[in-house]
């Protein structure tokens, strides 16, 4: 129970920026720095030239707007699955496997967030053809002009920190595909791995289709869990 308990506050912790919601700046502080977005750049070439249409797949994705709802409810379940993850394992009494779950998710979140600070990027969203009203009937749950808002974002920082200017602005690597990634390979063996392999695979489109990522942004995700596991079991070994 206390490692369940320990876990489950490491979690909370985690996700405890998306709760700043009643935080308000200082009405007359100093506006900061400007960032320079070179990353989005160099990353609208690299789709392309592995046969990856961003546009194509989120039309084709309006002719289903059941199926594109349900993948929104899917996007949105990462930070659940997490603390099921927890659970599962405590229940599992894989301790092991617990304490490396924890670590990969800080870890890959670290790296994450390091790599799109040095090199900024906004995703795909906001260049469709679409208006607000059509993307809403397509199952879609970004407004049209939510491009425009992260670049503003990025350019000019929050007036309000809220849940929504805490998500959906890393663009490379995709976090949405390490923690898709960290509930599925920690699962491994429990009664929740088929259900959550498939319920994660659905995620990665989600993540494409929803979260407006390039197709890099999910392969770099990817990547960095794949570092983060191996991190992680050489950090934390079984007890003899």
């Amino acid at each position: 129970m206390r490692k369940l308990l320990a876990s489950t506050a490491v979690m909370l912790a985690l996700s405890m920026p998306a709760l700043a919601q009643d935080y308000t700046p200082d009405a007359n502080a100093k506006p900061g720095g400007t960032i320079t977005i070179t990353y989005k750049d160099d990353v609208a070439t690299l789709d392309p030239a592995i046969g990856y249409d961003w546009q194509a797949l989120v039309l084709a994705m309006s002719a289903w707007p059941s199926v594109t709802r349900a993948l929104g409810i899917v996007y949105q379940s990462a930070l659940p699955q997490l603390l099921l993850t927890i659970c599962v394992l405590a229940a599992y009494g894989r301790a092991v496997a617990l304490h490396r779950f924890l670590l990969v998710g800080i870890l890959t979140l670290v790296v994450c967030v390091a790599v799109w600070w040095a090199w900024p990027s906004v995703g795909y969203v906001g260049v469709l053809p679409l208006s607000d009203a059509e993307m809403k009937a397509a199952g879609l749950i970004y407004p049209q002009d939510y491009g425009g808002y992260l670049t503003r974002l990025l350019m000019q920082g929050p007036a309000r920190i809220t849940p929504e200017v805490i998500t959906g602005v890393v663009g490379f690597p995709s976090y949405h595909t390490v923690m898709a990634c960290l509930v599925v390979f920690y699962l491994w063996r429990t009664l929740l791995f088929i259900p959550a392999l498939l319920f994660n695979m659905a995620m990665l489109v989600a993540t494409l289709v929803h979260g407006g990522h390039h197709l890099i942004d999910v392969i770099g995700g990817l990547a960095v869990f794949a570092l983060g596991v191996w991190l992680a079991h050489r950090l934390i070994r079984p007890q003899p």
